[in-house]
């Protein structure tokens, strides 16, 4: 396109003629042409969406399987403590989530205590109005009891899950070519670096060599001499606007929303607060309440929980959520101590501190 757009906008007279409606023709071709040719790959491969999938996948990676008789903690079976023996349990969940986000949904083979996360594009399904689809893997169909379907976003009547990152795919197109367009700017725009200017007329054959004079005089000694009637123009371009800055912070904002990411931990400016310690933790907490647990741990915890024997159950523990911040924590044992509530010694071993590193007095922490 922007090959096209330079040729509309620098014709001579001696070219092909464009109107300000063809300009808009070559644009909304360009542009239909990169929606269609658009794939969930090319998506991934933008940053906001790459940061995105990583940081959903790895604190969703962060959280442990329990496992549960009725409502009493038991030891967790090795099934669901580290599904796949060929990697760690953590690898294993986060290409469960990165499949879910891209295709929406994740194929297990199912193994004599094992379970492997398998590449989506390998399964085909037919007979998905049946109350059992069959599956195929490579071709070859596979036993039921051999292989586990989880996904998100299915529809009524389908077998298939829905990718969040499909089903926005025309816009992400659109957002993806205004990110091509800021990044070839000031190499493919139509706005020349200089223009030279002349009160005489010339024709095209006098016009270029003119350009060709002044480019080599600045090649060899970065001086050029223009003789009376002559002069040289330099065209300024805001960066800030050139690069679009505000509308790709807009469009990651909105890969945030699409993938239920608070907008603070993907780095856009438009969401306001500074980030610290307190609040970084608060976020993440939003975001494995809102989004991992509900939409990417809980299928992964009742595929699991069918692995194991009538009345147990798969559940990623939620202990890490609950924590207080220690600031919070810090200043509730600063009050406690005033009123006498605990001691110092015991302040000290739940905070996880040396007692031979702490002062003679608990008057650090009494006056937090």
């Amino acid at each position: 396109m922007f090959e096209l757009l330079r040729d509309a906008l620098t014709s001579s007279s001696s070219g092909p003629e464009y109107s300000r409606g063809d300009i808009g023709s070559i644009m909304a071709a360009d542009l239909a042409q990169r929606m269609s040719d658009f794939t969930v790959r090319d998506a991934v491969k933008m940053p906001s969406v790459r940061r995105a999938v990583d940081i959903i996948s790895s604190v969703g990676a962060s959280f442990d399987p329990l496992a549960y008789e009725g409502v009493q903690r038991i030891d967790t079976p090795r099934i669901a403590a580290r599904p796949d023996p060929f990697r760690s349990r953590a690898d294993w969940v986060k290409l469960n989530i990165v499949s879910l986000i891209e295709t929406g949904e994740a194929f297990w083979r199912i193994g004599d205590g094992y379970v492997i996360v398998l590449d989506p594009e390998r399964i085909e399904i037919t007979d998905e109005q049946a109350l059992q689809p069959t599956y195929w893997l490579d071709g070859e169909q596979i036993a039921p009891d051999t292989l586990r379907h989880i996904r998100i976003g299915q529809r009524p009547g389908k077998a298939h899950g829905t990718s969040p990152l499909a089903e926005a795919l025309e816009y992400l197109a659109i957002l993806h070519a205004q990110e091509l367009y800021a990044g070839r700017f000031f190499q493919s725009n139509g706005t020349p670096h200089t223009v030279l200017t002349t009160e005489q007329a010339l024709d095209g054959t006098q016009a270029a060599a003119l350009r060709d004079a002044y480019i080599a005089a600045r090649a060899t000694t970065g001086v050029a001499v223009l003789s009376r009637g002559f002069g040289a123009e330099f065209p300024a371009t805001d960066p800030e606007r050139a690069q679009l800055n505000e509308a790709r912070d807009i469009s990651n904002t909105v890969i945030a929303r699409l993938l239920g990411i608070p907008g603070p931990l993907l780095l856009t400016s438009g969401t306001g607060g500074t980030l610290v310690y307190q609040n970084v933790s608060q976020l993440v907490t939003s975001l494995a309440r809102q989004t991992i647990l509900p939409l990417y741990l809980e299928p992964i915890e009742a595929a699991l929980t069918d692995l194991l024997p009538r009345g147990q159950t798969v559940r990623f523990s939620v202990e890490e959520l609950q924590r207080v911040d220690i600031g919070d924590k810090v200043a509730v044992y600063a009050q406690l101590l005033t009123l006498g509530l605990v001691t110092r010694e015991q302040v000290v071993a739940d905070l996880g501190l040396d007692p031979a590193s702490m002062p003679a007095t608990p008057e650090v922490l009494a006056s937090v």
